[in-house]
């Protein structure tokens, strides 16, 4: 009998570690950029919004990443400290602000997101393709998953 424990075998224990393994791939890819996880989650979030040529509030941003508001709030004034993030005024609602990208934080998103797109498809190649059957179907399970907690 060898020493070593048996593999987790429970899927919360596997999406346990596969959270923590992923996060700490991307802590190691954005860190050189003065980045967690969490602050290039939500830059990439304002930087997709941008895209779209929308100025997404505070609850967007929590939403669109799965944060609460506490800790998107944390965040964002992280990053607003460091001059990537802007906050503005909304015009239709005067307690709201909505959320942008300075110049510098547009740069800063544009390259977390060069040095995360190849690290993304190198953690995902076991699964083939991106936009294959068995990536998709993944997705579509963990989309499940999630929705199964938000009940």
């Amino acid at each position: 009998m060898s020493g070593r424990p048996h593999p987790p075998q429970s899927i919360g224990a596997l999406a346990w570690q596969l959270s923590n393994r992923w996060k700490a791939a991307v802590e190691r890819a954005v860190a050189p950029l003065g980045l967690s996880h969490g602050d290039h989650v939500v830059l990439a979030a304002l930087l997709d919004a941008r895209r779209r040529r929308h100025i997404p509030c505070q609850r967007e941003v929590a939403e669109a990443v799965g944060l609460s508001a506490i800790f998107a709030s944390k965040l964002l004034r992280g990053l607003e400290r460091e001059g990537l993030v802007d906050r503005v005024p909304d015009a239709a609602d005067s307690r709201a602000m909505r959320l942008g990208l300075s110049a510098e934080g547009l740069r800063v998103a544009e390259a977390a997101r060069a040095a995360v797109k190849p690290l993304e498809r190198q953690l995902a190649a076991p699964l083939g393709t991106p936009g294959g059957a068995k990536a998709r179907s993944l997705a579509e399970t963990l989309r499940a998953l999630m929705a199964g907690l938000e009940r």
